[in-house]
């Protein structure tokens, strides 16, 4: 039905369409009803236009601390924590076959082929020549370490790439080292 002009009841359906009041039913219904009524479209769109002024015809408040605080909780992302923990006492030194060098594991990922370990090398503790299945990240945390020809100090890194032979280790005056290598490197 197409209206010629705008009536009581039409003007009240629009105020209502206008602040979200209708049932859904009846708020479907008009929205089909406008786009054959310009007569009814129009008093919408007047009244939507008045109902979303509305809010700042209001005095600015301050909101409820309370509300605020939820709020900011809500919106913040949780604190990203660790999947796995091994604390200081936790876990095993397991000595390797060669004398003065033992491995505490911290993790292992076989998806990846990784392990994470802490080595632990006595003064004097040699180390053979091994191959590495994958790349090895070492990271010195106390001590020194030699590789080869190179040598290694406490906050040092070295990263060696997969399929490549790492020359003889030693550690003269000993070594704790953090590695991350493949759980597949052989001694050669």
């Amino acid at each position: 039905m197409r209206h010629e002009r705008v009536t009581d009841e039409i003007r009240e359906q629009a105020a209502l369409h206008a602040l979200g009041l209708l049932d859904p039913e009846q708020a479907r219904a008009l929205e089909r009803h406008l786009g054959s009524c310009p007569v009814c479209e129009a008093e919408v769109r007047a009244l939507a236009g008045t109902a979303a002024a509305l809010p700042l015809a209001l005095p600015a408040a301050p909101p409820d601390p309370a509300l605020r605080r939820k709020l900011l909780e809500r919106a913040a992302p949780a604190p990203a924590l660790p999947d796995h923990v091994v604390r200081a006492a936790e876990g095993d030194w397991t000595p390797t076959g060669c004398a003065g060098v033992d491995v505490k594991p911290l993790f292992a990922n076989p998806a990846k082929d990784e392990v994470t370990m802490l080595v632990r090398m006595s003064p004097g503790a040699v180390y053979p020549a091994h191959h590495h299945a994958g790349p090895e990240q070492c990271y010195v945390l106390q001590g020194e370490v030699r590789i080869g020809n190179l040598v290694l100090h406490a906050g040092d890194y070295g990263r060696a790439p997969v399929d490549t032979i790492h020359p003889v280790t030693t550690s003269p005056l000993g070594c704790l080292l953090l590695i991350v290598s493949s759980g597949h490197d052989a001694v050669v």
